[in-house]
């Protein structure tokens, strides 16, 4: 990590999400370039757990250690109920256990099906719901519905013509799944 700026500014030092997250796509004043990212500390100012990681010259807290008893940023988050920050822990086991390149390669494909629901399914209401199911929903299910949307991009007439409709048949299919699985595609707190 190179002075406040990391190496994968899409994952928090944490394990948020910041490349799953709207405000990293917002294009406006309240964008984020996520976790040490340029100007990152004019969005979040002092970030403890950054600090840390910069101080400790590593990328994030999953290759620390001191990981699992943390007092930090632990106690806060694991009681946190914001749904982003619910694959937080998870996010970090993996970067802990596998590597932070492999967790990265995981999560480029998440970053891939949101940046394709963006590119083909922008009604302009949907970023929060897209986020959300790509961060939330598990890598088997983002892969099968990344090949899906391929198909059905690859021979357009099997979608519908009109955008709305277009984007109400491919949140159908998303939150299908997730009821399937019993995860919860909306914001809490």
């Amino acid at each position: 990590m190179m002075g406040n700026l990391k190496q994968f500014p899409t994952i928090g030092c944490c394990g948020i999400d910041c490349g799953l997250c709207p405000r990293f796509y917002g294009g406006s004043k309240s964008q984020c370039p996520g976790c040490g990212g340029p100007n990152f500390e004019l969005k979040h100012p002092s970030c403890g757990v950054l600090n840390c990681c910069i101080k400790k010259g590593i990328e994030s807290c999953g290759l620390c250690s001191e990981m699992d008893t943390c007092q930090k940023f632990a106690p806060k988050i694991k009681k946190d109920t914001f749904v982003t920050v619910i694959p937080a822990f998870n996010n970090l086991s993996i970067i802990h256990q596998k590597s932070l390149p492999k967790f990265i390669d995981s999560q480029q494909i998440r970053i891939d099906l949101l940046k394709c629901l963006f590119d083909n399914f922008n009604d302009g209401r949907s970023k929060n719901f897209f986020c959300l199911a790509t961060a939330l929903l598990p890598i088997s299910e983002i892969q099968q519905i990344f090949e899906k949307l391929q198909q059905m991009l690859a021979n357009p007439k099997d979608l519908p013509v009109d955008n709305n409709e277009r984007v109400t048949y491919i949140k159908k299919i998303i939150q299908n799944r997730a009821d399937d699985l019993k995860i919860a595609l909306k914001m809490r707190k």
